[in-house]
C-alpha cells in the first residue's frame, strides 16, 4: 500500500501465525509501531512504540486505517469456510 508519509514494512522474521507489520516515517524512518494480530479482538491492530511522542495527522491516521482494512480484508477472503 502506498503512503504519503508511512512505511508498511512485513517482518519477515516474525515466526506467528499471522503476518506483523513495521510501521515507520517516510521523513526519517523511526519504527512509529506494529501492526499485528490481537487475538483477544480477534483482528489486526496497531501497537503504538511509547518510546517517543509522535503527531498523526488525519491523513496519516486515515493510511493506517485503510492497511489495517486491507489486511481484515484479505484474512476474511482468505478463510476457509467449513
Amino acid at each position: 500500500m502506498e503512503s504519503k508519509h508511512l512505511q508498511f514494512s512485513q517482518d519477515m522474521g516474525y515466526k506467528g501465525l499471522t503476518k506483523k507489520f513495521f510501521i515507520r516515517s517516510k521523513w526519517d524512518g523511526s519504527i512509529l509501531g506494529e501492526v499485528k494480530w490481537n487475538p483477544q479482538w480477534r483482528q489486526y491492530c496497531f501497537y503504538p512504540n511509547i518510546s517517543f511522542e509522535t503527531q498523526w495527522s488525519i491523513d496519516c491516521l486515515q493510511d493506517l486505517t485503510n492497511f489495517i482494512q486491507v489486511l481484515k480484508d484479505e484474512r476474511k477472503n482468505n478463510k476457509v469456510i467449513s
